[in-house]
């Protein structure tokens, strides 16, 4: 049946509505036991079946060779739950279905007019927010990390220039926090990444409280969820805060950062199981307060300051993106963020970087809007959900494909938040870093769900 199917859709024009007809009668068919018999077996039955029923519809249908290849978009997107992904795309006297992101939400539209169109679905819906319980500690410019579907909030400022080693455990299941094991060392402007179970607490800021001086740190601290114990590891060479933090492949890549009065471009990877630290090619934008997250093996950077307070004012923050390789240890420059943002958060979700939060000092705002970046076709566009509760110096978390925004505050003199907001995108686990893309001459497997016709 499916060698029959591709000779067709490859020799043949079928009408609109022949693929609608075919999945109808598809879905009817109801499949039982059968006994043992020295007849046909039943898939060659069924093939000649449909077979019997296209000739039968054959009167109705104008079948002609086309003229021109057909032509199937490169732009995919990950549809909902319980829905396709489809669009109509042009080709001579018929429409294809085929899935698409685009300004349409994945549905095309073929101009010959809606008489000639079969099915429509949306490929793209919006994602949702939902407040959750709040954070025990407030604070900011905190660190935190996945283990077990838990997300584990480290270190941080609770008030201006004040340092904490508070760790508290979040369960998205039961919307629950929980008190660990403190951090040894003090330290807000921590990087926090975790390995194979284990998290990496690396780098930060122990400072005075009243006079907002001290020292940018090296100290590299392990913790074990399981044990709810913390290790001292090796020191990363460069001491440094308000860095940016991956992972790939195991090892762990911490980029840029502050160490008073530089501001850095220093790329050092950490090997946790030979507790070792090498130095890597610098970023070619120096900068803090930038955010970064691994897609498909590449490291996207994204933003930050160029300059320390005490010089610029507004931080002289950039909208740069450059990505770098581990493999090749090499950069490349990529599109510019659609604003300035530092102090803001990138999440890696089904192939894509979801930037949220953070403060534009160009304009003095503290954007709502969440930018998506699609490496695939190295372009930007406006998520169209708002942040609830705008804020920068959050961290974020990706459970099971949703996106939780922790902490934060909105600006000089105000109080440190402890909220806690889901972004729910609508997928129904955690696929970050996987390549969703459909390759239109392979073929899908899925779930109808709920088909909805043109009106």
């Amino acid at each position: 049946m499916a060698a029959m199917m591709n000779t067709a859709y490859k020799q043949h024009q079928l009408p609109a509505n022949f693929t609608f007809r075919i999945i109808e009668m598809l879905k009817r068919i109801k499949i039982h036991a059968m006994p043992r018999s020295t007849g046909l077996p039943w898939g060659l039955s069924l093939a000649a079946g449909i077979a019997v029923v296209v000739m039968t519809l054959g009167s109705q249908m104008a079948i002609r060779q086309l003229s021109e290849p057909l032509v199937f978009s490169r732009e995919m997107t990950v549809p909902e739950v319980r829905e396709i992904a489809v669009d109509i795309l042009r080709a001579p006297g018929t429409s294809i279905l085929a899935g698409k992101q685009g300004d349409t939400y994945g549905v095309g539209i073929d101009q010959r007019g809606s008489q000639d169109t079969s099915l429509l679905a949306p490929a793209r819906g919006g994602g949702t927010w939902t407040q959750k319980a709040d954070m025990p500690t407030a604070r900011y410019v905190t660190g935190s990390a996945v283990v077990n579907g838990k997300i584990y909030v480290i270190g941080g400022a609770p008030v201006r220039c004040g340092i904490t080693t508070v760790v508290e455990e979040y369960d998205p299941a039961t919307d629950t926090w929980t008190t660990r094991a403190d951090m040894p060392t003090a330290r807000q402007g921590v990087a926090v990444a975790a390995v194979d179970g284990i998290i990496y607490a690396i780098g930060g800021w122990e400072g005075n409280i009243a006079t907002c001086l001290g020292n940018m740190l090296s100290t590299v601290e392990a913790y074990d969820p399981a044990k709810d114990r913390w290790t001292r590891k090796a020191d990363m060479p460069t001491p440094r805060t308000l860095s940016a933090i991956a992972v790939v492949d195991g090892i762990i890549y911490v980029i840029g950062g502050w160490n008073d009065p530089w501001v850095l471009s220093t790329v050092e990877a950490y090997d946790p199981a030979a507790d070792r630290w090498t130095r890597k090619a610098d970023m070619p934008t120096a900068r803090y307060q930038l955010a970064a997250c691994a897609i498909d093996g590449r490291i996207y950077v994204s933003g930050g300051g160029t300059k320390p307070s005490r010089i610029a004012p507004d931080f002289a923050p950039v909208p740069t993106v450059e990505v770098y390789d581990p493999a090749a240890d090499t950069w490349t420059q990529a599109s510019d963020m659609p604003r300035t943002r530092l102090l803001h958060t990138a999440s890696a979700v089904a192939g894509k970087m979801y930037i949220i939060g953070g403060v534009d000092f160009v304009g003095g705002v503290l954007p709502f809007s969440v930018d998506v970046y699609n490496p695939a076709r190295d372009a930007w566009t406006a998520a169209g959900d708002r942040l609830p509760t705008t804020r920068c110096g959050l961290t974020a978390a990706v459970v099971d494909g949703k996106i939780y925004t922790i902490g934060g505050f909105t600006g000089p003199g105000t109080p440190t938040l402890s909220i806690v907001e889901e972004y729910d995108l609508g997928l129904s686990q955690d696929r970050s870093n996987i390549d969703h893309a459909i390759k239109p001459e392979g073929k899908v497997l899925t779930t109808w769900g709920e088909v909805r016709s043109a009106e």
